[in-house]
């Protein structure tokens, strides 16, 4: 336990990460995660940068989905984490800042949001490795 997991717990991971990035609300009019390449580096920006990027479920969303195009990416070797603005990130928005709350009282809503915040939380120490 606590090694590496295999490759078909790899392939389920990225596809809860792409089914919950298909189920997101509609997106404000800026990306809460960038994703762009050079050479066999892949970039992953938090977008945030008013917030100190701090991590709410739709930037989480954003996120679990784009960490999984970058472990996809044929073309990248690594792939660097970083923030954007003056912080990294500040962890975890405690305000919430997605949605009414609705999922507090109904356990369908509750599952399906735990569901996407263990998707980033469970993913492969290979795809979330900071540089």
């Amino acid at each position: 336990m606590g090694g590496r997991p295999d490759r078909r717990s790899r392939r389920a991971l990225h596809a809860v990460a792409r089914l919950l990035a298909r189920r997101r609300e509609p997106r404000m009019t800026q990306d809460l995660v960038l994703y762009e390449t050079d050479a066999k580096v892949g970039f992953v920006t938090l977008n945030r940068p008013e917030k100190l990027n701090a991590l709410s479920m739709d930037l989480r969303r954003e996120l679990a989905a784009t960490l999984t195009r970058a472990d996809e990416d044929p073309t990248t070797s690594v792939v660097v984490l970083r923030g954007a603005g003056r912080s990294f990130c500040v962890g975890y928005d405690l305000a919430g800042g997605s949605g009414s709350g609705a999922w507090r009282h109904d356990a369908l809503k509750y599952h399906e949001r735990l569901g996407t915040s263990l998707a980033l939380e469970l993913m492969p120490p290979s795809t979330t490795g900071l540089q």
